[in-house]
């Protein structure tokens, strides 16, 4: 199926079923989403994109229910993307309970999808940000984003999102010292879930320390507790959030960030675009079979052989390509 100006318009006209093809066809890559994004980029009005990431188990989805009550009270449109592990057998996302949002999924203004993550390590799908555009083209004044909470590997939430928030909870003594180096690092906010089991003071004045101890940050970073079950400690929360976003358009830093998110987005899309296209080469290219055949048999070490294949694939793929555009 390609572009269809009739869906495109029903997207405009707020049609949710409109909005859920649309992201199925760019989630999916099929024919013509390229251009669906095009279309509804003019669209876009710079919604407030918050991530949400943490270790697995920590009660993540039950706060984000919770959050987005809150953000929907206060008059917001709030749109959910939800990036789960992938299905190893089919690829798709596996849901387990996302699909308990409860009564907010039956607000009007309220929008929630689950994406997979396709085996990215970095916590969010390729097509996770390309979502978050068509949900902002689609009226939302909140995004939020929530990454699969694999650890150390959610460093790619910092470019997708204006305010990050880190959720971890209370637990064996060496939590928070064994993912110093991964994700506490990118935390805007963090919030301490589940803080009625024993240890979440240590927890907290371990962060506490920890975060005193960063000299690179230029915010003071906060720190919510929350019991996110009964809802205990939201209201907080949706105040730091808020205030990072106060600080981030105080600063000029807001306009930065998605300056430099645009660019980041346009590089990582070249380079998927080109191995896209090297791959291809590689599926039936005789000149690489044999190459590869070479490196098999030991005739050719890998080095050389990358090189040779390198010259290959740039006269092949660009260089033969612009000769005829200039014959033509």
């Amino acid at each position: 199926m390609s572009f269809d100006a009739a869906l495109l318009g029903k997207f405009i006209n707020g049609e949710k079923r409109a909005c859920a093809r649309i992201i199925s066809i760019v989630e999916n890559r099929r024919k013509g989403f390229e251009e669906y994004l095009k279309q509804l980029q003019p669209r876009a009005r710079g919604a407030y994109v918050i991530g949400i990431t943490g270790p697995p188990g920590v009660g993540k989805s039950t706060l984000i229910n919770r959050l987005a009550a809150e953000l929907l009270k206060d008059g917001n449109s709030v749109g959910v993307v939800a990036v789960d592990p992938s299905s190893p057998f089919t690829g798709g996302a596996v849901l387990g309970d996302r699909i308990r949002m409860g009564e907010i999924s039956m607000n009007s203004r309220f929008y929630f999808r689950s994406l997979s993550s396709r085996g990215n390590l970095g916590g969010l799908s390729e097509a996770a940000s390309d979502v978050v555009r068509i949900l902002d083209a689609f009226g939302k004044d909140v995004i939020i984003v929530e990454t699969v909470g694999t650890g150390q590997n959610e460093v790619d939430v910092i470019e997708s999102c204006d305010t990050v928030v880190v959720v971890l909870m209370p637990g064996t003594g060496d939590d928070i010292q064994a993912q110093k180096a991964g994700i506490l690092e990118i935390g805007n906010v963090f919030a301490i879930n589940k803080s009625d089991r024993d240890g979440a003071e240590r927890t907290l004045r371990e962060l506490q320390t920890m975060l005193h101890m960063n000299p690179m940050s230029e915010y003071e970073t906060r720190i919510v507790m929350t019991k996110s079950n009964i809802g205990e400690g939201i209201s907080d929360l949706k105040d730091a959030i808020l205030s990072h976003r106060d600080y981030l358009n105080g600063t000029g830093k807001m306009a930065e960030k998605r300056s430099a998110r645009n660019v980041n987005e346009m590089t990582r899309l070249i380079r998927a675009k080109i191995i896209g296209k090297v791959e291809s080469l590689m599926d039936s290219d005789r000149e690489y079979m044999k190459i590869e055949g070479d490196v098999r048999g030991g005739r050719l070490d890998p080095h050389s052989a990358s090189a040779r294949l390198l010259e290959y694939i740039d006269d092949k793929l660009f260089v033969s390509k612009s000769k005829g555009e200039r014959n033509g």
